[in-house]
């Protein structure tokens, strides 16, 4: 049986942790389009997009 690729579009909310960077590594490599929003985008960089986000002021 063939693996299929789903690609589309995912927000990923703390993509710059463990998780969140494997997650948008893994949805990536499968032709997902990925936008991560995170503190500190500089601890997970990848070719995906950041959003920067934090406590509201």
């Amino acid at each position: 049986m063939s693996e299929q690729t789903a690609a589309g579009r995912i927000v990923i909310a703390g993509g710059s942790g463990f998780l969140g960077h494997s997650l948008a590594a893994h949805l990536t490599g499968k032709g997902w389009t990925v936008v991560v929003l995170s503190r500190n985008p500089s601890r997970g960089e990848g070719p995906w997009r950041h959003v920067l986000c934090g406590p509201a002021r």
